[in-house]
């Protein structure tokens, strides 16, 4: 599973790759694009953490199949939930007590 600040970061780095490309093989000119990607790359590097819990916080993952199925055949109190109260729980939102 791809990250959060991997996703951000992923199109830029093409883009300033290419413009490095470009600059390389045409024109000088167009290493001036370089600039603003390289400093947005950075700012994600240093911000990733943060950046990946700000998701997280908004957009929680479900957990992955094994462990939701052995939820779903072990643990009793699990069992005893509704629906939306399961998909709370595995999503590790406060919702009990």
């Amino acid at each position: 599973m791809m990250t959060p600040s991997k996703t951000l970061a992923i199109p830029l780095a093409l883009f300033a790759a290419f413009m490095l490309y470009w600059a390389f093989t045409y024109d000088d000119q167009y290493s001036k694009y370089v600039i603003f990607p390289a400093i947005l790359l950075g700012v994600i590097y240093v911000l990733s953490p943060q950046l990946d819990w700000w998701w997280y916080q908004r957009f929680p993952p479900d957990v992955p199949a094994p462990i939701r199925a052995m939820l779903e055949e072990r643990f009793e109190p699990y069992q005893r939930f509704s629906g939306m109260e399961k998909d709370l729980f595995r999503q590790k939102r406060r919702c009990f007590g």
